[in-house]
């Protein structure tokens, strides 16, 4: 089969939509398919190039969070349209809405992938409170892009529980982003700088709704807050912030963005991972941790899928309580047996995320798809 990614930006190294997408096409190259991509030529050279988007007056916010926008260049979309047995949308915005409806005008079956909550956006625009706003944006989105779509890959039961609730009418696919094979149990000893730390990992954007302030008010709470080492791999507009909010601690925490060579020596040394999102798809920096052999704590909360990867309430706090997340930390420092104990456990359950199952059970969805427009008895196989 030969099929289309259309998303803005497709080669980004910090971006868990283009990282899914970029896995997702190699296994299906595995398997056997043409994949190609439409999307910007920023950071890389797709198939079917189009230029970035620069948006009036917000584009150094844009910038800061790590995002690129594409040019919907029509001539573009249609050539790649044409070319592809399948159209799949990585994301939600006007590039993916133009390639829609290109796509039901040409008669070809599309899909889609919800990648983005409209709290993802809103939030750094201090209006992730205003439902009426968060539910106008995700109608929006099936307006404008889902309603074009056979059918929805949902990374988590609860992404599909809120696109029933908001009256998506497309067949919805309960399938994880699933995790590269590199991601294994691999321990080595902590840095001299680190040996008497207990060393606590986050990755993620810096931006209002990963809540990283959260972890730094729970290590304030901690009985081991001196010998704590933070380090929040990531990159985003409130890193000065969190700088600032961070002053007082023992121990100064470490910020920067790991490419994935360092990113997975980090998780080889450290004692927990934690993570805050209060807004989220399926964390998967999360899942990479728990695979790499690192013992989680995360965040539960309405808008967040990531707490399924939690085996047990030990590895679970309310979103946004700092004091329940420093309790949870200490339990696991204090417990240092059970915490190694664990590390093999979480390794073991993360395999049942591997992206080759996720890959074949996206497979199904595209063939499914392809027949709903070109009937059962359609030569076309895995």
């Amino acid at each position: 089969m030969k099929i289309l990614f259309a998303m803005d930006e497709y080669f980004a190294a910090n971006n868990g939509g283009g990282i899914s997408a970029q896995r997702f096409a190699d296994e299906l190259k595995k398997r056997g398919h043409e994949v190609r991509i439409l999307a910007s030529d920023v950071n890389g050279q797709p198939e079917f190039p189009l230029g970035e988007f620069k948006l009036p007056l917000f584009d150094p916010l844009v910038k800061k969070q790590g995002v690129t926008f594409a040019k919907a260049d029509q001539a573009v979309i249609r050539e790649a349209v044409e070319w592809a047995d399948l159209v799949h949308l990585e994301n939600c915005f006007v590039v993916a809405s133009k390639t829609a409806k290109t796509a039901a005008e040409m008669g070809k079956p599309c899909t889609g992938v919800f990648h983005t909550y409209p709290e993802n956006i809103t939030s750094s625009i201090h209006l992730a409170w205003m439902k009426p706003v968060n539910k106008a944006l995700a109608r929006a989105f099936e307006r404008n892009v889902f309603q074009y779509c056979s059918d929805i890959h949902c990374p988590s039961e609860k992404v599909m529980q809120n696109l029933i609730n908001w009256g998506y009418t497309a067949d919805l696919h309960v399938i994880s982003n699933g995790v590269t094979p590199e991601f294994e149990y691999h321990r080595i000893p902590k840095p001299e700088a680190f040996q008497d730390k207990f060393v606590i990992l986050m990755t993620g954007r810096y931006s209002r709704e990963k809540r990283q302030d959260v972890l730094i008010k729970a290590v304030k709470k901690s009985k081991y807050e001196d010998r704590i080492q933070l380090i929040f791999a990531g990159q985003g507009p409130l890193e000065k912030q969190y700088q600032r909010l961070s002053k007082n601690l023992s121990n100064k925490p470490v910020f920067g963005f790991l490419q994935k060579t360092e990113l997975k020596q980090v998780m080889a040394y450290s004692d927990l991972y934690i993570h805050t999102a209060q807004v989220e798809i399926e964390g998967m920096s999360c899942l990479e941790a728990i695979a790499s052999g690192l013992v989680p704590i995360i965040a539960d909360g309405k808008m967040t899928s990531t707490g399924k990867f939690a085996l047990d309430s030990r590895s679970l706090f309310k979103s946004g309580d700092a004091k329940e997340l420093s309790q949870k930390i200490d339990y696991w420092l204090e417990n240092a047996e059970e915490r190694r104990h664990m590390e093999r456990v979480y390794h073991e359950h993360a395999e049942e995320y591997a992206i080759h199952k996720s890959a074949q059970e996206l497979e199904k969805m595209f063939l499914g798809a392809y027949k709903k427009i070109y009937g059962a008895n359609s030569a076309l196989t895995a």
